[in-house]
């Protein structure tokens, strides 16, 4: 059986993520998604670390984002999970550590009657840019907004509803979110 490997760099409005993800095929058949070279410690230990905090939560380890959140030049890692009605976003605060801190954020799942929910029951997790100023779109920024080209925030999406838009608040020290 011949395999077909395929890379794929993600990319993003105006910008490429910079992980590579590789389709392996044997024939046609799809095999789905895996890192070019297996899970990084990291990713492995964000499945870990949000496991023994909420053991009852079904961790999605193909949805983890590596990037610097709360903006202290140090990689953050970010995965989602469902627990019945709703997805749990866990950011593990790098240098990840056992010691190192998290934050959880919990939104609705199947509710598009909720301004907390996303309206499907498939949330995606995405990486985004804060270059932006959102004075234009929101009528100013949100609390603790830093607008940075270093700094990045998460998007949690579904393609149903309006995302969730979640950065690190510099008033509060802790994760924030708008919806747009």
């Amino acid at each position: 059986m011949k395999r077909i490997v395929l890379y794929l760099p993600i990319l993003f409005v105006g910008c490429c993520l910079g992980y590579f993800f590789h389709v392996e095929a044997a024939s046609s058949e799809f095999a789905g998604f895996v890192f070019k070279n297996g899970a990084s410690e990291t990713e492995h230990r964000i499945v870990n670390i949000a496991s023994q905090n909420f053991p009852q939560v079904s961790w999605q380890s193909e949805l983890i984002v590596l990037a610097d959140i709360n903006c202290d030049s140090i990689e953050d890692a970010a995965i989602i999970g469902i627990e019945k009605d709703d997805v749990l976003l866990f950011l593990w605060v790098g240098p990840q550590q056992n010691s190192s801190s998290t934050e959880t954020l919990r939104f609705g799942l199947g509710d598009p009657t909720s301004q907390v929910a996303l309206c499907s029951n498939t949330p995606r997790l995405m990486m985004e840019d804060q270059k932006y100023d959102l004075f234009e779109e929101l009528g100013e920024n949100p609390v603790g907004y830093k607008t940075s080209e270093r700094c990045k925030g998460l998007k949690l999406y579904d393609d149903l509803c309006d995302s969730f838009h979640i950065y690190w608040n510099h008033k509060t020290n802790s994760l924030s979110f708008f919806r747009l």
